[in-house]
């Protein structure tokens, strides 16, 4: 699916965990996309899109809290770091909303495709005890993954985050995209999109102006 240009409150949940995975490899700015009536760079339509959904968790209900974890990964990853979000107050966006719009251009070795390591850097930070709980909030409270690219894998990590010498992105073999997912669903030891799961309601994949093969990959 394409990138949502907005976000209808009535399907965001009371309180939540929500956990963003932004593709920000050398395509998202070399390539363009249809949005909002204009021609603009991918990383311009993400970076739009996401602002557009935190505010719209600042707009919900008053009262209702989200922690919003926001990864970016390109050849390798980082943290964007942890905000809190609550509802009915629409300055308790700014500061992701200024962290997305921080986002700047990768070059040379780092513009590459690295599923795998957006995927460990998220999961550090679940298994970091720093998501809400529900002794945190009144009623439910719902944990989230959206994950988000512009095309296929081309890069993994190899040794993997918090491994000895990781984590070290690998390339080796011309960079398959059928291998760097298949390190990502297990084929490696560790299947990343499984343990997410294990702590998620959903984990989702949206993909950015992509192929009906690189959908299916996502």
């Amino acid at each position: 699916d394409d990138i949502p240009e907005a976000a209808s409150t009535t399907q965001i949940p009371g309180n939540m965990n929500l956990v963003l995975i932004l593709d920000n490899s050398g395509s998202m700015y070399t390539e363009s996309v249809s949005f909002g009536g204009s021609t603009v760079s991918r990383a311009v339509a993400l970076q739009s899109s996401v602002a557009a959904l935190l505010t719209s968790l600042a707009g919900s209900a008053d009262g209702s809290t989200y922690r919003v974890h926001l990864v970016e990964y390109n050849t390798d990853s980082a943290s964007l770091g942890t905000y809190t979000i609550t509802g009915g107050n629409l300055a308790s966006a700014n500061a992701a909303i200024a962290a997305i719009n921080g986002m700047a251009q990768p070059f040379g070795n780092d513009q590459y495709t690295n599923y795998e390591a957006g995927y460990q850097q998220a999961l550090q930070w679940v298994n970091s005890g720093d998501a809400l709980t529900e002794a945190d909030v009144t009623g439910t409270l719902v944990n989230e993954v959206l994950f988000i690219s512009d095309g296929d894998p081309n890069r993994w990590n190899d040794p993997d985050m918090g491994q000895p010498g990781g984590p070290d992105p690998d390339g080796s073999g011309g960079g398959s995209s059928d291998y760097a997912l298949n390190q990502v669903t297990g084929a490696d030891g560790s299947n990343e999109v499984t343990a997410l799961g294990a702590w998620a309601d959903n984990v989702r994949a949206i993909g950015l102006n992509v192929n009906p093969d690189q959908d299916d990959r996502l």
